[in-house]
């Protein structure tokens, strides 16, 4: 017979309210709803987990686990591809944390109460601290940014080439290529990439001026400044 216990961390796992939840959505049970996941890549028995340790427990264990490793607040790091110290101002992690600001979702269309209106105040409040002329709405990553400034670029200049930098994470370019979309595409933006050199990591600026020309809407490159 299968024991049915909530879950410490987790309110709504008390047997009652998981019933009342499927009972609403018409599920007979919770493995109802994974039925599309095929039968040979579920578990079907339990997991032989060690005993739980208490949160004060856990927690000890893992401050002790982490204290082995060195970090980039000790160590300066060449790693590259967004894997470096990154500055966040207080500002920023306090109103992320405010609950106006704090959801489950992404902000997807399907989520949409009052979503536009929070981000407004959102970036209009981050500005206001931060003293900036401009805070952009969320994005889910770096290459998003970035593609999401190329379009507005070719949008506004009417232009459709970007100069891309070849010193680029090569994951970031990729998610730029989806943004400028396929040459097929009538909203096509041509990307043309940068020399740089290997020793300095500057780009070739002979090499730049040999590519931007009347059809050029951006010049996109990354910087990086350290503290020391």
């Amino acid at each position: 017979m299968t024991r049915h216990v909530a879950h410490r961390y987790m309110a709504n796992s008390v047997p009652a309210i998981k019933q009342e939840m499927l009972d609403a959505i018409g599920a007979g049970s919770v493995e109802e709803l994974f039925e599309q996941v095929p039968a040979e890549h579920r578990l079907a028995y339990p997991l032989e987990l060690p005993p739980a340790l208490s949160e004060s427990e856990l927690r000890r264990h893992l401050v002790e686990t982490l204290s082995k490793n060195r970090t980039t607040e000790q160590y300066l790091n060449f790693l590259g591809a967004g894997c470096w110290q990154h500055h966040v101002p207080a500002a920023g992690d306090e109103v992320v944390r405010r609950n106006e600001w704090l959801t489950s979702v992404s902000g997807e269309p399907s989520s949409d109460h009052g979503r536009n209106q929070a981000w407004f105040e959102f970036c209009s409040q981050l500005g206001e601290l931060l003293a900036m002329d401009l805070v952009g709405m969320p994005v889910r990553s770096w290459g998003v940014a970035a593609g999401h400034a190329i379009r507005m670029a070719s949008r506004i200049t009417g232009r459709n080439e970007v100069a891309v930098v070849r010193a680029i994470d090569p994951e970031r370019l990729s998610v730029i290529g989806n943004y400028c979309e396929p040459v097929e595409m009538p909203s096509h933006i041509t990307v043309r990439m940068v020399d740089f050199d290997p020793g300095t990591g500057l780009m070739d600026l002979d090499d730049l001026r040999g590519i931007v020309g009347e059809r050029t809407a951006a010049v996109y490159f990354e910087t990086r400044r350290t503290s020391g």
